[in-house]
């Protein structure tokens, strides 16, 4: 673990940085992006596996934002990594600015989706685990999708698949024959319709 100083020092940054960029732009919602702050701190030192330097590592862990208003938090933690500077975070949600309100897809500087109407985001997360289900590769990408499962995917949509009686994990939804569960009772299985 980390020093509680220079975490908490980080956390802050990543608050008075969202605050500031909301204001500048005079469009926005602090609140979110304040009260992730620490989440969103932990997450990229303890637990994402990423290398500032190499984007597009295969092996990376991703974080897919799915709420568009939580985009000043993302970017001022991709800004104490070097990817954005202070003046691009002054231009945010300005027309043709690097930091628009909604996030767009530019690996170079860490931001894994488009970020569109809600929920897209959650598909994104669960769309890349299911695909990496059935990549060859059984080490890499299986031990990538495990983390989807625990950490990335929200507990949103766990809880709804508790309450609706369905597979609480992707493993659970994915058969060992590339099946889908509860594609079958639609009529179609997703390997031999895709």
């Amino acid at each position: 673990m980390k020093d509680n100083k220079v975490m908490n020092r980080a956390a802050d940054n990543i608050r008075i940085l969202s605050a500031a960029m909301v204001e500048k732009a005079r469009s926005g919602h602090p609140g979110g992006p304040m009260g992730g702050a620490d989440f969103i701190n932990v997450l990229y030192t303890e637990f994402l596996r990423y290398d500032p330097d190499n984007p597009f590592w295969e092996g990376r862990d991703r974080f897919f934002l799915d709420a568009g208003h939580m985009s000043p938090m993302l970017y001022a933690t991709l800004a104490l990594c070097g990817k954005f500077t202070m003046d691009d975070l002054g231009e945010f949600r300005q027309w043709g600015s690097l930091t628009p309100g909604h996030p767009e897809l530019d690996l170079f500087r860490g931001i894994e989706n488009s970020s569109g109407p809600l929920g897209l985001g959650h598909a994104f997360a669960a769309g890349a685990a299911i695909a990496a289900k059935f990549l060859p590769s059984e080490g890499l990408f299986r031990r990538q999708s495990q983390a989807y499962q625990e950490s990335v995917l929200p507990r949103g949509v766990m809880k709804f698949g508790l309450t609706a009686g369905l597979p609480v994990t992707l493993e659970g939804m994915i058969g060992t024959d590339g099946e889908i569960w509860g594609m079958k009772s639609f009529g179609f299985s997703a390997p031999t319709r895709y």
